[in-house]
C-alpha cells in the first residue's frame, strides 16, 4: 500500500533525502550549513558584517548574526517567519540581493532542521521588534512572539540535532566547522566570523580569494599574486580572479558558484580559455603550455539564478554564459596585465622558464 507522507513526517521518515548521511557526520553538519547559507545571503547583500556560532555544552548550537533580521511580513496569512518553519520553500531571505543558493543538494531552507532537531529556536530583531518561535522535532510548540526590543537588529538560531535521527555519538566537528568557516571569511571578503567552544577562533580576510589560494597551499607567500574583478550587466554575472604560479607540484584551478564549491564547468573553463589567450602572445606553443602548468588559481561568479549539472552542485552548468563571461574575464586579465608588467618576467624567473 502506498503511502503519502507530508512535512514533519515525510523529513523524519527520511532524513537522508534531505540532508544526507546521517551515520557519517555529513547530514549533521549539514543542519548547520543550511542556517549559514541564509547568513551568506545577508553578507552578499551587504546587510550583515559579523557571525558568531557557538558549540554549547549540551550540543547544541547557536549561530547569531548581525543583519537585519526576518522580515516582518505576511505570506497568504501567515508570519514569514513561522511559514520558513513549517512549510517547504525557495523564497529568498532578503529581497533585492544577489544569490539566494543554499547548501549543495539537500539546499531546502530551515524548515528540515528544525524537524531534524529536539529543539530549535529563533530570535529575530528588526525595526525594533523581536520575535521569537520555538519546536520541537518540527512540531511549533511556542507560536510565534512579538515583543518591542531596543536591541540592535540581527537574528540568532539555536537548536539540538535529535540523537532519535543521528544518534547518541554525533558531535559537533570544530576543526570541520572552522576551515569551513575560513573559506567563507575569504569568499566573502570583509565580514567577521567567530566560532567559539572551549577556546575562541576568529576568521577575517582582507584580501579574499588571495587569502584562499594561499591557505589552500598552492603558492607560497614568496610568488607575486595576479587578480582581478569582471561583471556581465545583462547576465546579472560578476566575479573574481586570482593567479600565483607554483613552483613544485600540480597547478590546481579552484572554482566557486557563490559560496559553494565548484570545481567544474562554465566558469572555470571559462577562465582557462581566457588566461590562455591572454598569454599566447608572449609563449611559443610548448612553453605557453609548461607555465600553465604552474599557475595555480582561484575563480568565483556570483550569479542570481546558477545552474547546475546534476542535483550534487560540483560542476556549474549555463552555457549561454559562457561567451560573454571568457570576453569579460579576457578583458579583466588584460588589464592586470598592463598594470603590472613585469608580473610575467618574474614568475618565469622564478620557475626558471625565462
Amino acid at each position: 500500500m502506498l503511502q503519502v507522507l507530508q512535512g514533519v513526517n515525510a523529513i523524519r521518515k527520511r532524513p537522508g533525502m534531505y540532508v544526507g548521511d546521517t551515520d557519517d557526520g555529513a547530514g549533521y553538519h549539514h543542519l548547520l550549513w543550511e542556517v549559514v547559507s541564509n547568513v551568506c545571503d545577508q553578507i552578499s547583500a551587504g546587510e550583515c558584517t559579523q557571525v558568531e556560532i557557538d558549540l554549547n555544552a549540551d550540543h547544541s548550537i547557536s549561530i547569531h548574526d548581525n543583519g537585519p533580521g526576518f522580515r516582518d511580513l505576511l505570506w497568504q496569512g501567515t508570519p514569514l517567519l513561522t511559514l520558513c518553519l513549517s512549510q517547504l520553500h525557495d523564497t529568498p531571505s532578503l529581497t533585492g540581493h544577489t544569490p539566494h543558493d543554499h547548501a549543495g543538494i539537500h539546499g531546502v531552507g530551515l524548515m528540515p532542521v528544525a524537524a531534524l532537531s529536539r529543539w530549535f529556536s529563533i530570535v529575530t530583531v528588526r525595526e525594533g521588534v523581536a520575535r521569537a518561535i520555538r519546536l520541537e522535532q518540527g512540531v511549533i510548540v511556542q507560536a510565534e512572539s512579538r515583543r518591542p526590543s531596543n536591541q540592535a537588529s540581527g537574528t540568532v538560531v539555536s537548536f539540538l540535532p535529535d540523537s532519535a535521527i543521528f544518534g547518541a555519538e554525533q558531535t559537533w566537528n570544530s576543526g570541520l566547522i572552522a576551515k569551513r568557516l575560513q573559506e567563507l571569511a575569504a569568499l566573502l571578503c570583509g565580514a567577521k566570523w567567530q566560532l567559539r567552544d572551549l577556546r575562541t577562533r576568529c576568521f577575517f580576510s582582507a584580501l579574499g580569494l588571495q587569502d584562499l589560494l594561499r591557505n589552500g597551499a598552492h603558492c607560497n607567500d614568496e610568488m607575486s599574486v595576479l587578480a582581478g574583478k569582471f561583471s556581465i550587466a545583462e547576465q546579472t554575472c560578476r566575479g573574481e580572479w586570482v593567479l600565483a604560479t607554483k613552483r613544485y607540484g600540480n597547478a590546481v584551478t579552484e572554482g566557486f558558484a557563490n559560496w559553494l564549491a565548484c570545481n567544474e564547468g562554465t566558469h572555470v573553463v571559462a577562465f582557462q580559455i581566457a588566461l590562455k589567450a591572454c598569454l599566447q602572445d608572449h609563449f611559443a606553443p610548448h612553453r605557453l603550455d609548461a607555465f600553465l602548468a604552474k599557475c595555480s588559481a582561484v575563480v568565483r561568479v556570483e550569479l542570481f539564478d546558477p545552474q547546475y549539472h546534476g542535483p550534487t552542485k560540483s560542476r556549474l552548468a549555463c552555457p549561454r554564459l559562457q561567451p560573454p563571461l571568457i570576453e569579460a574575464m579576457t578583458e579583466s586579465i588584460q588589464r592586470q596585465l598592463m598594470m603590472q608588467p613585469d608580473w610575467l618576467a618574474l614568475a618565469l624567473a622564478r620557475l626558471g622558464l625565462q
